[in-house]
């Protein structure tokens, strides 16, 4: 496939399938019950990032946050939530974009400056922390469980993909 010039290749497997990145998603309940709107994509060291933003002058906290952890060029995690685009709540926001990255990075037991923030959905509601929170919890238990069952895997992280899904509500279980 070519776009503008740049050759790609299409890679099977998803978000994780380069060795060592995994990913995981839940139903936190942002704004409907029974949809998966909370995702984490994990990598297992640091990793080149980049990313491309709006020019608008109006930007949602976690965009804002994100810019910030990207100066340095590198990330080892995402968070990423749907039903609520944090965007327009003064401080608040900006509060519930840090408690997010915060919460992601002392689950992973990475650096907080590693973690990128992503949200879209709803504008001018506040973010429903109380379900944010658990949500990433089992997002990076599952995260964390799948990393370890690929790396004591006999194929030793190769061609390791496991899809499972896991509401928030028990014990996250492999």
């Amino acid at each position: 496939m070519e776009t503008n010039g740049v050759q790609w290749k299409e890679i099977s497997g998803g978000i994780s399938a380069p060795v060592g990145f995994y990913a995981s998603g839940v139903k936190a309940g942002v704004k409907y019950r029974e949809k998966y709107d909370l995702a984490l994509i994990f990598s297992a060291t640091k990793a080149n990032a980049a990313g491309m933003f709006t020019r608008n002058v109006v930007k949602a906290h976690p965009l804002l946050l994100t810019q910030k952890h990207l100066q340095n060029g590198q990330a080892q995690a995402v968070i990423i939530n749907s039903g609520n685009a944090n965007a327009c709540m003064g401080e608040r926001g900006e509060r519930d974009a840090w408690q997010m990255a915060e919460t992601t990075a002392l689950e992973l037991g990475i650096n907080l400056q590693d973690v990128l923030v992503a949200s879209t959905g709803v504008i001018g509601q506040p973010m429903p922390m109380e379900k944010i929170v658990p949500g990433i919890k089992s997002a990076a238990a599952a995260v964390k469980s799948l990393q370890q069952q690929c790396s004591s895997s006999i194929n030793n992280q190769r061609n390791c993909q496991i899809k499972a899904y896991q509401p928030i509500r028990r014990p996250w279980q492999l």
